[in-house]
């Protein structure tokens, strides 16, 4: 993990995978704190896998753009972190539109710390199921 941890900035890059799998992006951009933006094409995936992207941007405390999430289905902690303390953000993601199974921790401490944000996403979802830790702490 921590796979780029001097990373001032990403402009062509693309990770393609529209299928995921178990924790593999996770921690990938970790304290990378000169990122600013991010390609909002990044993450094309619709299938998440359990801890694919937790903590992916955690600590990336000069980042004030972030890509277009399109996935339909979550897995356990898939965006757990995935942005905390990255206290530059103004915007999360724009929207959100789909079905979330709503597994433990799914979106748990996804913008936790995120002090400069002045707008919560616009989500329009089902929920399947009552796990209550789902969106525990998503905004804390």
């Amino acid at each position: 993990f921590w796979y780029f941890t001097e990373l001032t900035s990403i402009r062509n890059l693309k990770l393609p995978a529209t299928t995921l799998y178990e924790s593999c992006y996770k921690s990938m951009f970790c304290g990378c704190t000169s990122l600013t933006t991010v390609p909002s094409d990044l993450l094309p995936a619709t299938k998440l896998a359990a801890n694919c992207y937790r903590g992916m941007f955690y600590n990336c405390t000069s980042l004030t753009k972030i890509p277009e999430l399109p996935a339909t289905q979550m897995y356990t902690s898939c965006y757990y972190a995935m942005f905390k303390l990255c206290t530059k953000l103004r915007y999360p993601f724009r929207k959100f539109n789909g079905t979330i199974n709503a597994v433990p921790n799914c979106f748990k401490s996804m913008f936790a710390g995120c002090s400069s944000l002045i707008k919560s996403p616009d989500m329009t979802c089902y929920l399947i199921g009552s796990d209550s830790t789902c969106f525990q702490y998503m905004f804390h």
